[in-house]
């Protein structure tokens, strides 16, 4: 080989190759490493030099010599592992995969990169949403909050005229005309006071629930069991209660005459006791 011919070579040498994933497992290499009687790390890398040096056909300019020494090797070892690749990964001076392996194009860079800046926005959009996403279903919790967050007793419910009557209002009292104050004064108490905007939204919502007529019947019935002298210990509950009994067509147990009028004598010998309103 004359001195151009080896410039015109050393010329056409790749400045990088292509080194697939399997290389240090591929069982040929543990094949060549018994044939020569070398451990498999001195073979892949005799095989890695090789693929370094060979121009872009995959022929090599190959020296046992200038091998041994780049890899700190024994020369003879090095031509006993050459020796074990023919027939394997070896033609005479010539790599014999190296057209599969290394084909002659070049890699695009340019679309690599393209990829990787796609495959980076898309993850910082994931990212983001997945930040936003907690403050996302907060916001929706809130709206979620002010549909059903009910009227408390210190706020102050918004007039529907200038009068300062409500709708709520307006709307119970179309519905039980004369009643709708004393049923909303026993609400209110019931509360405690200065409840007017939640009693309204309570009789409200019972009204909803059971009907006017069936609210109305049950109001008639707990002024019967207070005007008997009956303590109710939870007169809303029990007036839903009975409301709910009513719409379903079952009227309450009246108590019967004798009941009434010994009750009554009860309730005016604790009077005359400890005034009135007084308990025993």
């Amino acid at each position: 080989m004359t001195a151009d011919d080896g410039n015109s070579k050393a010329s056409r040498k790749h400045s990088w190759v292509r080194l697939w994933k399997d290389l240090p497992t591929d069982p040929k290499f543990r094949v060549i490493a018994k044939r020569a009687g070398r451990p498999l790390s001195e073979v892949v890398a005799v095989f890695v030099l090789m693929m370094t040096s060979a121009d872009d056909d995959g022929a090599l300019d190959w020296h046992h010599d200038d091998a041994a020494a780049a890899l700190d090797l024994e020369p003879e070892h090095v031509e006993s592992i050459h020796a074990a690749m023919q027939g394997k990964v070896l033609d005479a001076n010539n790599l014999t995969g190296w057209r599969k392996r290394q084909p002659k194009r070049e890699d695009c860079s340019t679309e690599r990169v393209r990829e990787h800046r796609k495959r980076r926005e898309t993850q910082c959009n994931a990212d983001e949403t997945q930040r936003n996403a907690p403050e996302k279903r907060r916001e929706e919790e809130r709206r979620e909050e002010k549909k059903y967050t009910p009227v408390h007793s210190e706020q102050v419910a918004a007039p529907a005229k200038a009068d300062g009557r409500t709708k709520i209002f307006d709307e119970l009292k179309s519905a039980y005309n004369g009643t709708t104050e004393a049923m909303l004064a026993f609400i209110d108490e019931t509360m405690g006071g200065n409840s007017r905007p939640n009693a309204e939204q309570w009789l409200a919502s019972t009204t909803s629930a059971h009907g006017s007529s069936a609210v109305a019947q049950a109001f008639a019935a707990m002024a019967e069991k207070r005007a008997a002298g009956e303590i109710i210990a939870r007169p809303l509950p029990l007036w839903s209660s009975i409301a709910a009994g009513m719409k379903a067509g079952h009227a309450p147990k009246r108590q019967p005459a004798w009941a009434a009028e010994q009750e009554a004598r009860r309730k005016a010998a604790r009077e005359a006791v400890f005034g009135t309103g007084g308990t025993a």
